[in-house]
């Protein structure tokens, strides 16, 4: 799906969304959502071509405390509103970042608290939180996606931290100096049921220094590769 916009027309200056196929390189103008998608948060295709080819669209609309979900059908080519709930506490959840995941769309917090969308069941529920230590702060956390059908929570903590120690909520003290590289990776997965998220890897920063000394040369590049943590997962591999 991508956006395009007509700023030399006042009355589109709101964004055309398409919905591109590239397997077949055609494409398909999106109706606009309700009120011409005014004071919409978010807008989110949901589409698995392994079970279907059609696909859903997913709005939402935080507003003055009330939260708004419509959902677009291309089976039914129209909008329906599927959630209106005033005095909704959104958990500092930024709903510009929902990922859709096992049909529904999620949303989490930095401190791990989130809610779902569950797309066949049209309604919203609370997802669980991930099994943070008690001295997590938002600033650990780093990403919150998808990746080969997984979905990940992905922070930072200090010191060489294990799996099997943080699943039973032990944390391994910082020993070192040097605050910089001697940090852990914290990947957080939660289960194909939706039940329950899991520590699944753990990768050490000064592991990564010690493989490619070379990234800490530029000061500049070595903190961005640092604070930006972007990781793709596949399988049990990295």
């Amino acid at each position: 799906m991508c956006s395009k916009c007509r700023w030399d027309l006042p009355e589109r200056s709101q964004p055309i969304n398409y919905i591109f196929n590239p397997t077949t390189r055609q494409f398909a103008i999106l109706p606009p959502p309700p009120d011409d998608g005014q004071f919409f948060d978010s807008i989110q295709l949901v589409f698995d071509p392994s079970e279907s080819s059609c696909y859903r669209v997913v709005c939402t609309q935080f507003f003055t405390s009330e939260l708004k979900i419509y959902v677009y059908s291309s089976e039914t080519n129209d909008w329906k509103l599927c959630v209106s709930q005033e005095s909704f506490n959104f958990l500092p959840v930024n709903f510009a970042d929902g990922v859709s995941w096992n049909d529904a769309v999620r949303w989490i917090s930095p401190m791990g608290n989130g809610f779902s969308f569950l797309l066949d069941k049209k309604c919203l529920e609370t997802s669980p939180r991930p099994p943070l230590p008690e001295n997590w702060q938002e600033q650990n956390f780093r990403y919150f996606g998808e990746s080969d059908g997984h979905l990940h929570f992905i922070g930072v903590l200090a010191g060489n931290q294990y799996p099997d120690d943080l699943n039973i909520g032990i944390v391994s003290p910082d020993t070192s100096h040097d605050q910089s590289t001697d940090q852990s990776i914290v990947v957080y997965t939660m289960e194909r049921v939706f039940s329950k998220w899991f520590v699944k890897y753990c990768l050490h920063m000064n592991a990564i220094v010690m493989a490619y000394p070379e990234i800490t040369e530029d000061e500049d590049r070595f903190v961005y590769c640092h604070l930006s943590t972007g990781i793709t997962l596949k399988g049990d591999c990295w």
